[in-house]
């Protein structure tokens, strides 16, 4: 394009256009005589002055974007807007010119235009969720409410069926490796750049036909593309993922795994195990792509080794962060990790504790995000369309129903199993023929089966129950109280004590796992 050559035969005027445009967005006559404040990215400048944001694109070429001219800023903001809108729709507001008028720039208006940005409306940086993470405010009930967000947008993405697949993948390794390489700051890493590049292609290679099968069953989606938790933002106590991926589609259309794998590798590399095992356990309550969880470990892998070049590629290294080199060793962990599949049964009364010993002892069975857990509660909800918290009609209960949970519990955990993962299934089981079909499962799966009942004072019980509030399970006192009328304790499962303290059973629970 003429406009093109235009931008590379006369450099220094663009860099002088994009100056002055730095100058009049830092002007605080600009915005109405608010004080600006100036955030760097390394595609972006971004202004903060009052309530709102404006975002302006570098005018840089690199090896995934061309922002070099004003046509391509301008298309590459309309499309972030398009883009955006559909995640946070609120946040943002409209794209407006740079424009030329009687000799000065200003912002909007008519005029002849020089450039362009994304006009956002303006959030307390505070409550990104990195920066929630890092004052350990990341709790579990925000990263499941975390989780329901990004499926929500996940089953709502466009199917895109021509990009994606095992060759995307490898393309997608050897251009990381190569660009890390190439950074600035990769010397210190040079061995392990390599390493990496041929342990992760190693580990594709046997996943290559599941990648293909999942292209074209719809799993790989128009994603966010960059869905670290530095891009995730709480609004109105809502965690809502912002400046998804503008400005390459076949980036930005990818395994929809692979685009949370940014959010398990942020909350692993933080040590928050427990989070992200309840957040890619929620996930899955609701997408339940149990089959795709054995391409969990690349895809931390190669995410990890995305946050080593970005660090290689910075001239100054960030304070406090991890460096490229510490990135690496955290890429190569991730690919060495390969769990023992097994399912741990874990049964008892309403109100003696299972799903509160489940979601605690899961992040300390197998290695990465842990176990997954599979609560029938949970799963009765998703079968009716209805939110966790919110409750069933009496007929949700009905036997039939529940032959249905159990059913749909162990074909869930049949895949999970298949791809590699250990899995609890946290259901009541008072009926012989659950508990007997869960050992079947197990046996037919080739993986070691754990039985385990938690036994709990009858009045401890009681009181859990009464003060239960928005849970899923809508076991009242009633229900309780037939159980107790009705059930009996298995003689073969394993019996925890579950009256006392959580951490107790949930030790007990641990040593019934590992004595096999």
């Amino acid at each position: 394009m003429a406009h093109d050559a235009d931008a590379d035969d006369h450099p220094e005027r663009n860099a002088i256009d994009h100056e002055a445009v730095i100058a009049l967005l830092s002007d605080p006559a600009t915005h109405d005589g608010e004080p600006v404040a100036r955030v760097d990215t390394h595609i972006s400048h971004i202004f903060l002055a009052g309530d709102r944001a404006y975002k302006l694109k570098r005018p840089i070429r690199t090896n995934f974007l061309d922002f070099r001219t004003p046509e391509r800023r301008e298309a590459a903001c309309r499309r972030e807007l398009e883009v955006n809108r559909a995640l946070a729709g609120t946040l943002y507001l409209d794209v407006l010119p740079i424009v030329r008028r009687e000799g000065a720039l200003r912002l909007g208006g008519q005029g002849e235009a020089v450039d362009w940005v994304v006009a956002m409306r303006r959030f307390d940086r505070e409550r990104e969720l990195d920066r929630v993470a890092d004052r350990g405010e990341l709790d579990v009930a925000k990263a499941e409410a975390l989780a329901d967000a990004v499926a929500e947008m996940h089953c709502a993405a466009p199917r895109t069926p021509r990009h994606g697949g095992a060759a995307k993948v490898l393309a997608t390794i050897r251009q990381i490796a190569g660009a890390i390489e190439a950074a600035p700051g990769a010397a210190p890493a040079a061995d392990r750049v390599e390493a990496w590049r041929e342990a992760a292609e190693e580990r594709l290679s046997p996943s290559a036909r599941q990648l293909e099968s999942r292209r074209r069953h719809g799993h790989v989606r128009r994603c966010h593309g960059d869905l670290h938790l530095g891009n995730i933002v709480l609004l109105d106590g809502r965690p809502t993922p912002f400046d998804a991926l503008e400005f390459d589609e076949e980036m930005a259309s990818t395994d929809v795994l692979y685009d949370i794998a940014f959010v398990l590798m942020d909350l692993r590399e933080r040590g928050l195990v427990a989070e992200a095992n309840a957040f890619l356990g929620r996930y899955l309550s609701v997408t339940r792509d149990f089959s795709g969880l054995g391409l969990l470990p690349l895809f931390v892998s190669m995410r990890a080794a995305v946050r080593a070049l970005v660090a290689a590629s910075r001239q100054t290294p960030e304070p406090g962060a991890p460096d490229a080199d510490a990135r690496l060793d955290f890429a190569l962990e991730a690919l060495r990790q390969r769990p023992a599949p097994e399912l741990i049964a874990i049964g008892g009364l309403s109100g003696s504790g299972k799903s509160t010993v489940a979601r605690r002892a899961a992040p300390r069975i197998g290695p990465g995000a842990g176990a997954v857990v599979l609560r029938s509660d949970l799963t009765r909800k998703r079968m009716f369309g209805v939110s966790p918290e919110g409750r069933l009609p009496e007929a949700a209960y009905r036997s039939g129903v529940v032959a249905a949970v159990y059913e749909r519990l162990r074909r869930d955990a049949g895949r999970a199993l298949r791809a590699g993962r250990p899995v609890i299934l946290d259901a009541t089981f008072l009926a012989a023929e659950e508990r007997e079909a869960a050992r079947r499962l197990a046996a037919s799966a080739g993986v070691p089966f754990h039985g385990l009942w938690l036994a709990c004072d009858p009045d401890e019980m009681r009181r859990r129950v009464a003060a239960r509030r928005n849970d899923a399970s809508d076991a009242d006192l009633t229900v309780l109280e037939r159980q107790l009328a009705e059930a009996e304790e298995p003689a073969d499962w394993t019996r925890i004590r579950s009256e006392g303290p959580v951490d107790a059973a949930v030790a007990s629970t641990l040593e019934a796992v590992e004595a096999g």
